[in-house]
Parts: structure tokens; sequence; C-alpha cells
């Protein structure tokens, strides 16, 4: 893709990720400020840990679903231009095409963070101290974390994907599928991981 703005910056190679940082801060200043007691005067009662982290889900499934169609419209221009396999060329689509999807991701993030440290510390046994509670959330990342890249694992081993080079892949193979689709597969996921409110 095009990382340049202007004749004189361009954008740092895998750089793009920072978007979510900045995204998470402003999101969370939004919703603690302003949506939160908008809910409040609205509802008379406040939401709760696992309706956040539901929501934060629900963000996440759409920030996917953003990027499938962002990688859609990558690949296309890239196969309209026939473009696949040719050394130093980028597709001639900005860099900005994944703020969208990335901001969405971090204000997912300011969900979901506060959302787990609320229902880890409610749910947590009384003998846990603050540090064990927060230990506890950030267990639950990491092991998210490592469950993620052993499912990617598993696709690679069943399905050659990712490619070394996903530009040249093709659209659908029995063997490769295209990239969007392996994006439009988390969503799917998300919504079987949707946690029942418990009355």
């Amino acid at each position: 893709m095009d990382r340049s703005l202007g004749d004189y910056f361009t954008v740092p190679a895998g750089s793009g990720s920072v978007v979510t940082f900045p995204a998470t801060a402003i999101f969370l200043s939004l919703l603690d400020r302003r949506l939160l007691p908008l809910r409040y005067c609205l509802a008379e009662h406040v939401s709760t840990p696992l309706q956040r982290i539901s929501l934060g889900q629900v963000l996440d499934a759409a920030a996917m679903a953003a990027s499938a169609l962002v990688e859609r419209r990558r690949s296309a221009v890239l196969h309209a231009h026939h473009a696949e396999g040719r050394a130093g060329w980028f597709v001639p689509m900005s860099t900005l095409w994944v703020v969208l999807p990335l901001a969405m991701t971090g204000a997912a993030e300011a969900l979901h963070f506060p959302g787990q440290v609320a229902s880890t510390t409610r749910h947590s046994p009384s003998r846990y101290g603050a540090w064990q509670q927060l230990a506890m959330v950030w267990r639950i990342i990491a092991t998210g974390f490592y469950l993620s890249t052993a499912v990617v694992g598993l696709i690679r081993g069943a399905t050659n994907w990712p490619p070394d080079n996903i530009d040249t892949s093709s659209r659908c193979q029995l063997d490769c599928c295209a990239r969007d689709d392996q994006l439009w597969m988390i969503p799917n996921r998300c919504k079987a991981l949707q946690v029942p409110e418990s009355s």
C-alpha cells in the first residue's frame, strides 16, 4: 500500500497498529466522561462489566469485518493491475484505509480492558489481592494471544495460509484461501464467544 502522506513524510512499515493506542485513550475518556453518564441518565443503571466486554467483542468483530473489506479492496486493486508477484510494486491505495479498522479495535480495547478488570475483581476470591486480580486479567489476555496463534498455526497446517507472499495467492483455491476470507472467519467466530448476561 502507498505509505506516503504528502511529499515529505512516509509512514514507517509496520507502524499502523500504533493507531490503536490513541484510539483507546480517546474512546476511554469519551466513554468515562460522556457515554457512560449519558447511559446512566437514560437507563438509570450502570452497565455491567460483562455488557462492556460483550460490546467490545461486537466492536472487535466489526473491526475484523472492516479489515476484511479493506483487504478485499486491496486485493482487487492488485489483481486489476496484474501485479501479482511484481517485486517492489505497491498497491496504489493509501495506507489510511487501515486507520478505521485499527481505531475500531482501539475503541473495543477501551471497552474490554476496564470490563475485564471490573469483572475479575468482582468475581475473584476474597483471598486474592489487587495485584493478583490484575495479574489474572493479563493471564487471560496472554492465553487469548497464545490461542489465536495456535488457531493461525492450525489453519496454516491445514490450508497453507498465510502464504509467504499474499500478493501471489489466488482468490480461493482448495489449498489456500484468500486473506480477506480468513479475516471474515474472526467475526463469525466472535458470535460464538458472546457471554450471556447473568441475572
